[in-house]
């Protein structure tokens, strides 16, 4: 009888104890439902400010007085529920991987790598690869041998796939692309800086002839984004709960009902609280 007594306080405690284990584990599956519904809501609230600020920036491009050019240079936003910083470039400001001169693109792997060797074969691998297969995405330049993770990140706002044409806009391009061109001097450099943005301005011939020689020019066409019809807008937002969200977006401007398209969304829209 006592054996009996036994067996059935050992079978009533294993069913208590796998009744905390269900409990348990019922409540963290309930707990990690909560955190995937909150993250969801905060994910959401996330696109949507990024999304508010993609359309003030937009509108920023367009508007008559003061409007925003595409060189790179960062703007700051205040918006419903988050602080704003953004950069819109230009692709036809960018020196094209596969497209561009060569002997701008070796030039500028030799200045972004600080050391000329290194940035020859960097330009001698680059070459070959874009003669075999042209590159899809910028992200493929890391995989160069010899390349290095901060020498990519040099090259990163300098460079694109998307200027087929190979041919750069001075008056968008940013200052460390430009340096890069052969024969074009320091203060030639800073003369083109502080003047470009001049009405009817145009670059001495001495150094039109030099920017011409690997394909830099100037669009013909008005407006703030020149001739440039793809643009590259960098967010990175502070939300009002603390969190923070980025994203860079590829975009085609057009002249129908809706003024751009997103071509594409190219980081997460949110980064979390």
């Amino acid at each position: 009888m006592t054996n009996q007594r036994g067996i059935a306080l050992v079978i009533v405690l294993w069913g208590v104890a796998l009744l905390s284990l269900l409990a348990a584990a019922l409540a963290a599956s309930s707990g990690m439902a909560a955190k995937r519904s909150l993250n969801m809501v905060e994910a959401a609230q996330a696109r949507a400010r990024l999304d508010e600020a993609l359309a003030a920036a937009m509108l920023a491009l367009g508007r008559a007085e003061h409007p925003w050019v595409p060189d790179g240079r960062r703007h700051r936003l205040v918006l419903d529920g988050a602080d704003a910083e953004i950069r819109v470039t230009a692709e036809s400001g960018r020196a094209d991987l596969n497209h561009t001169a060569p002997e701008l693109l070796r030039s500028l792997l030799e200045r972004a790598a600080s050391d000329g060797e290194a940035g020859d074969r960097l330009a001698g691998l680059l070459a070959t690869r874009a003669a075999q297969r042209p590159l899809v995405t910028v992200t493929e330049l890391a995989g160069l041998p010899g390349m290095t993770v901060p020498l990519f990140r040099r090259l990163l706002p300098l460079v694109t796939v998307h200027n087929p044409d190979g041919k750069i806009d001075w008056r968008l391009a940013d200052p460390a692309l430009l340096a890069a061109i052969p024969g074009l001097h320091d203060d030639q450099l800073a003369a083109l800086m502080a003047r470009r943005s001049e009405s009817g301005y145009s670059p001495e011939p001495s150094m039109l002839e030099a920017m011409n020689h690997v394909g830099v020019g100037s669009s013909s066409e008005q407006g703030a984004a020149g001739g440039s019809k793809l643009l590259s807008v960098h967010m990175s937002l502070s939300l009002a709960g603390g969190g923070r969200a980025s994203a860079e977006i590829l975009i085609r401007l057009s002249a129908d009902r809706d003024p751009f398209h997103i071509v594409e969304w190219r980081s997460p829209a949110g980064d979390g609280a």
